[in-house]
């Protein structure tokens, strides 16, 4: 007799829950999830993935959607992804940079190193072999530090 009167009010419980749940849809003024999956669906990947944290995040802190999304049109969406080609292209062109100087650093050391040999070893070679062990103690301390930051870098 219990149980069947706590089964009653369990029911009656959700069918409340489920119009206060239908209330509170018809009173939001925002889009609802099946309209903001549709419009995350047909953005690109690395947008898809921002919008989709910004999302998860606001909804696991129960805050509202911000006043500016209701604002938010398809002219925005478009700059948005044309600032994010850019910062793309710009990323690639820094990294072609970079690259273009590390071959002028090796290229220089390269230099120097066979001016050393030529030069330094024929008339004072204790003097190139300090040298050598002083170049070669700091390529190995170089190293090291790359490695220490690379083990720190993982542990965060």
């Amino acid at each position: 007799m219990e149980t069947e009167n706590n089964e009653k009010n369990d029911i009656k419980e959700s069918k409340q829950f489920e119009k206060n749940k239908l209330e509170s849809k018809e009173k939001r003024d925002f889009l609802s999830q099946d309209d903001i999956g549709k419009f995350v669906d047909s953005t690109p990947s690395e947008l898809k993935r921002q919008i989709k944290t910004s999302i998860m995040m606001s909804s696991l802190s129960g805050m509202m959607p911000s006043p500016f999304l209701k604002k938010f049109t398809k002219e925005h969406i478009d700059k948005l992804i044309d600032y994010s080609e850019k910062d793309s292209e710009r990323g690639f062109t820094f990294s072609k940079r970079t690259q273009n100087f590390r071959l002028i650093y090796i290229l220089l050391g390269l230099m120097v190193f066979i001016f050393l040999t030529l030069y330094l070893a024929k008339d004072n070679t204790n003097l190139f072999i300090t040298l050598i062990s002083h170049l070669i103690a700091l390529l190995a301390g170089t190293a090291a530090g790359f490695g220490l930051k690379s083990q720190l870098d993982k542990k965060k």
